[in-house]
């Protein structure tokens, strides 16, 4: 496996648009219609995002966690994974909040295996990258946080090992988001780490 990291100090922001086809109904029609329908309740288990600073304010609480749609058992239906953020109050650490993966069923519905699948991690966790490391075809995932950041590799069956220190991933700093990508065209993905601030947490909002 070759792994090379990119780190920055500078904060990227992602835009995104969207394109639309012609239609034979009006605007009106369209709107009155509506395009898109709640189904979360009925799909996908209740999910809270919680910054888990109680109040005090801190930069965590701006900012917030990510998540993504990935098709972590190459069934062809993308599957969820949301992130969480993390106690930092030593006193309520045994109630942890780990970060959540939903797999999709064949029917849309949506269940969590998280604990299961080797994701459930509690750190405070910010933003995701997926890619295939390895070059096996399942999709591995990066995960950036407030601490150290953390590399999945698919182990294929279902379950995710994590493997960052044994790959050499080192960044001390607050990881806000990542993306991989073949910098060197050796044939294997590399990984562009975004980092944000030099955080003081004795320091609120």
């Amino acid at each position: 496996m070759h792994i090379r990291v990119l780190t920055t100090m500078v904060l990227l922001n992602w835009w995104t648009c969207g394109c639309g086809g012609g239609s034979d109904s009006s605007p009106a029609t369209e709107a009155a219609a509506g395009f898109f329908a709640d189904a979360s309740a009925r799909l996908v288990p209740p999910f809270s995002h919680n910054p888990a600073v109680e109040g005090k304010y801190e930069m965590f609480e701006n900012i917030g966690s990510g998540g993504g749609l990935v098709d972590i058992d190459n069934d062809g239906d993308l599957d969820i994974i949301l992130l969480n953020g993390a106690w930092r109050d030593s006193a309520a650490a045994n109630a942890p909040l780990p970060n959540r993966l939903y797999r999709q069923e064949g029917d849309g519905r949506f269940v969590e295996i998280s604990e299961a699948a080797g994701l459930g991690d509690s750190g405070y966790s910010m933003g995701l990258a997926s890619g295939d490391i390895d070059n096996d075809g399942d999709i591995d995932l990066y995960i950036t946080q407030y601490g150290p950041d953390l590399l999945y590799r698919n182990n294929g069956d279902g379950t995710f090992s994590e493997i960052g220190a044994a790959a050499g991933i080192n960044n001390p700093r607050w990881g806000c988001s990542a993306a991989f990508a073949d910098f060197d065209g050796d044939g294997y993905l590399d990984i562009f780490v975004v980092n944000y601030v030099h955080f003081d947490p004795d320091i609120t909002c």
